[in-house]
């Protein structure tokens, strides 16, 4: 086979190779009804534990009641996501070029489920990590459709490679969401997610910064004899032995950080761990692992642990002051997703979930 030798023959081979991802996406976007969010059991440090049943991948709501709605950034300023399943019969006009990665489309806002429609005009409120950053008003909807660009051999150029075949292939390949530019006077940087802004504020759980030695020593430990942390541990072990040049071997309790977490002027009731790392990542081969250990009054005793892997959690907050917490998650990785989780008794449920931006290439 002659190798490729200029940008058309370079995207031509990139677009065969997004063919079966391109599908993937096809698929994802079929309408689908409302879906009952899967509890999974929090696990429990124990002989006799039987690993969690993995949330099976069907399409999620992009917002938690009027509670919850994630955001993003599109051509330079915040928009709100008002649905992450597009429907291409919601897009009117053809797709236009934002860059080499981004197309948009506009929207016939009669073809919108009423229930969407209705968030325009309607006012929110942004929050970041630590509490609100700004309101906003709810602006016309557009459709972007966008993919994550490492590499300039997709980049227009004078050989062929048009815009409008670039915008067409980029509309087929890349993650549709429906947006919405969040109108305001206040600057919104550093946002997380928004909602209704006659809402009250949420509770966000506080880290303490000197919590007792027991609590955190009681999540490490808890967690650390989970199977799924036990395998994370055999699999350190055997990468750093294959790597080791007559150098101090680390353990894998170096690789722990942790994190007491308390409602405000409340005891501790939940201790975050994570295992990170360059050893850990896409880059560095062996997989970021997380765990969120409910304690006991006495902060002592581990009562259960939610736990999963490769992404960050990014807000652990109670969305509605019920004394049940939610967790975001954020990618720690770049193939994985965007996740609101809640923390129930009996479990954890995946209630919002928001697709990476396909890759056009690998960043390591």
């Amino acid at each position: 086979m002659t190798a490729p030798t200029n940008r058309r023959d370079l995207f031509l081979l990139a677009s065969a190779a997004f063919a079966s991802f391109g599908i993937g996406l096809a698929m994802r976007r079929e309408p689908q009804g409302a879906t009952t969010p899967m509890v999974v059991p929090f696990a429990t440090p124990s002989a006799e534990f039987e690993p969690a049943t993995p949330i099976p991948a069907t399409a999620m709501p992009t917002r938690y009641g009027s509670a919850f709605s994630f955001v993003a950034e599109h051509e330079g300023s915040l928009h709100i996501v008002l649905a992450a399943e597009v429907d291409e019969g919601w897009a009117s006009g053809r797709a236009i070029a934002v860059d080499d990665t981004t197309v948009q489309r506009s929207v016939d806002r009669t073809k919108l489920p009423a229930s969407v429609s209705a968030q325009v005009g309607t006012k929110v409120d942004v929050y970041g990590s630590d509490g609100r950053i700004c309101s906003a008003v709810v602006g016309e909807p557009l459709i972007a459709a966008a993919a994550i660009g490492y590499g300039d051999d997709l980049e227009l150029t004078d050989d062929g490679i048009g815009p409008s075949e670039l915008a067409s292939w980029v509309w087929d390949v890349g993650q549709r969401r429906l947006l919405a530019p969040l109108q305001g006077e206040e600057p919104c940087r550093s946002a997380q997610f928004a909602r209704a802004a006659e809402l009250p504020p949420p509770i966000y759980y506080e880290a303490l910064a000197h919590p007792t030695s027991d609590q955190v020593r009681a999540a490490r430990r808890a967690w650390l004899e989970t199977p799924e942390i036990q395998q994370a541990r055999i699999e350190f072990d055997e990468s750093m032995r294959a790597m080791a040049q007559d150098v101090p071997v680390p353990k894998i309790q170096h690789r722990i950080r942790s994190t007491a977490w308390s409602r405000p002027n409340e005891p501790v009731t939940l201790v975050s761990v994570e295992l990170d790392g360059p050893e850990f990542g896409p880059c560095g081969g062996l997989t970021r692992q997380w765990g969120i250990a409910v304690v006991q009054d006495d902060g002592t005793r581990i009562e259960r642990i939610a736990q999963g892997e490769g992404d960050r959690l990014a807000v652990l907050f109670d969305l509605e002051d019920d004394g049940q917490p939610e967790a975001l998650l954020v990618p720690g990785e770049f193939y994985l997703d965007f996740r609101l989780l809640s923390l129930s008794p009996a479990g954890w449920s995946e209630v919002a979930h928001m697709d990476q931006l396909p890759l056009l290439g690998c960043p390591c």
